[in-house]
């Protein structure tokens, strides 16, 4: 006997909703790192385009990190130490690139870093270079050509008046940002620790830490981070809607349905807590309501194929699944590599008998990604009921393998019964 289609759907742990949701984080911009006023006055900049880097750009920071961690180390209270000769060396060096990266762009999210060793340098420069100057007049040429400091052919660099401590604290801010989106995870939860050190007030730090946090699994101390975020910044609704994702995370999701509303509330825009609080409602199978929140999600951002994943969904849940594939689809062409996408198709497909091409469906998600447990599972469920047993076998034989591994024990269990059902009879039938 065929297996029942909806139990197999029910099987899966989550079989809900696409859960790795886009957080709102903060980037760096001149206006923000340069002001002594808090952070993330609204409305927050447009953010900086930071998918331009390379990996060898991200090498780069990642070393440029170490050494300022190291440099801050000399002081046990962390605040930042004058450099001393071995130092200047690095931080002329290290400007000069600078200077070559960021020139007079305002916006540059690197920028905070030019200023805080140009201060540095100068500050090294005004107390050491002036007083060889006097003893030895011959070196006021050399100091004026080769200074980074002060050479004609670098971008002046306004003074800034923020302390010492705070303008590293935004350098640390700035290049956690930039680890963030280069998807070195641990660098970046190391930039923004020592940035909340240096500036315990700073607002997105705490934020953008929680969203590495998130990224990290660690759901329980993203939420801290958002909730110091919004003790410190109430009125930062995407603190709100981020602290509903990971609210979603440990299943909170009554919570995080508040979460989002406040969110909306705040700003009446905020695609994502749209998008949260539709995938809550969701998961307590409120799929009407969940629909008209993943609506109003698409038309804030049309461009976000979680959008879309997720009302196709919501919309599958409600037996509509014409057009849960014509979400699917739309998905699909947003992000070719959206595997679940692929497979909740397949599933969409398979209730309206269309077996051949759901495994279609469920090979493009395997060529994608071949630990994909669910997506074997799915097409050897598919294969059943076109009597191909053999192959049929195999995907389950595959999935349970990998369920094993991956310790998804709903679906493990689900595809051993399976397994054992075709050892015992496979006469081939049609879903019931």
């Amino acid at each position: 006997m065929a297996p029942d289609l909806q139990d197999f759907i029910r099987a899966f742990t989550p079989s809900s909703l696409e859960r790795n949701f886009p957080f709102t984080g903060v980037t760096p911009s001149i206006p923000q790192l340069s002001d002594n006023t808090d952070l993330l006055q609204n409305p927050i900049p447009e953010p900086i385009d930071l998918a331009a880097y390379s990996e060898d750009d991200h090498d780069w920071l990642v070393n440029v990190l170490d050494e300022l961690i190291k440099f801050m180390h000399r002081d046990e209270n962390w605040s930042v130490p004058e450099l001393e000769e071995k130092d200047y060396h690095w931080a002329h060096a290290l400007l000069i690139e600078l200077v070559d990266a960021v020139g007079e762009a305002d916006t540059h999210p690197l920028r905070s870093l030019m200023e805080f060793v140009c201060q540095l340098v100068v500050n090294y420069e005004d107390k050491y270079v002036s007083q060889l100057t006097e003893l030895f007049p011959e070196l006021i040429d050399e100091k004026t050509t080769d200074s980074p400091a002060t050479r004609n052919s670098q971008p002046a660099v306004d003074t800034v008046e923020l302390s010492e401590d705070k303008l590293a604290a935004n350098v640390f801010f700035s290049i956690g940002c930039l680890l963030l989106a280069g998807e070195r995870l641990e660098k970046a939860l190391t930039a923004y620790d020592t940035a909340i050190f240096l500036k315990p007030n700073h607002a997105a730090a705490y934020n953008n830490r929680g969203n590495v946090r998130n990224i990290l699994g660690q759901h329980e101390m993203a939420i801290a981070d958002y909730s110091e975020t919004i003790r410190l910044k109430p009125d930062y609704a995407d603190a709100y809607s981020n602290r509903a994702t990971a609210k979603i995370k440990l299943d909170q999701y009554e919570s995080a349905i508040i979460d989002c509303d406040e969110a909306i509330r705040l700003n009446s825009e905020n695609a994502n807590a749209y998008n949260n609080r539709g995938t809550a409602k969701a998961t307590l199978n409120q799929y009407n309501e969940a629909v008209v929140d993943f609506d109003k999600a698409i038309q804030l951002n049309s461009q976000e194929a979680v959008n879309y994943n997720n009302r196709g969904l919501a919309k599958y849940y409600l037996e509509e699944h014409e057009d849960a594939i014509a979400d699917f689809k739309e998905a699909i062409r947003l992000n070719p590599d959206y595997t679940q996408a692929y497979c909740y198709r397949g599933v969409a497909r398979s209730m309206l008998k269309q077996y051949e091409i759901a495994i279609d469906d469920y090979d493009e998600a395997i060529r994608i990604n071949s630990d994909l447990a669910e997506a074997h599972a799915r097409r050897g469920q598919a294969k059943v009921i076109l009597d191909r047993i053999d192959e049929a076998r195999s995907d389950f034989q595959t999935a349970f393998e990998l369920a094993t591994q991956q310790g998804n024990t709903d679906l493990k269990v689900f595809v051993e019964k399976q397994l054992q059902e075709l050892n015992n009879s496979t006469p081939k039938t049609d879903e019931t």
